[in-house]
């Protein structure tokens, strides 16, 4: 249950929240300054997919550690292929 935190962000501070279960996937980020939150919520394991366009499209969020969380492309892609 923990929280991540960006302190240098466009927007200032910010911290968010992701959850994945089976067939549902979830994404929070809520910056202090401006007191804009986004959150994400699919009932898709594809829901990731969805997450970093629409984040760096509507909020212009293009600091979030998406390859930390690893929210890239072929990691996904990698995950897909376990058994």
């Amino acid at each position: 249950m923990g929280w991540g935190l960006l302190t240098k962000t466009i927007h200032g501070p910010a911290f968010f929240k992701e959850g994945h279960g089976d067939g549902a996937q979830n994404y929070m980020v809520c910056f202090q300054k401006p007191k804009i939150c986004m959150i994400l919520l699919t009932n898709s394991d594809n829901g990731e997919r969805a997450f970093r366009p629409l984040l760096e499209t509507i909020l212009g969020a293009t600091m979030i550690p998406w390859e930390w969380e690893g929210y890239t492309p072929s990691y996904l892609e990698a995950l897909r292929k376990l058994p």
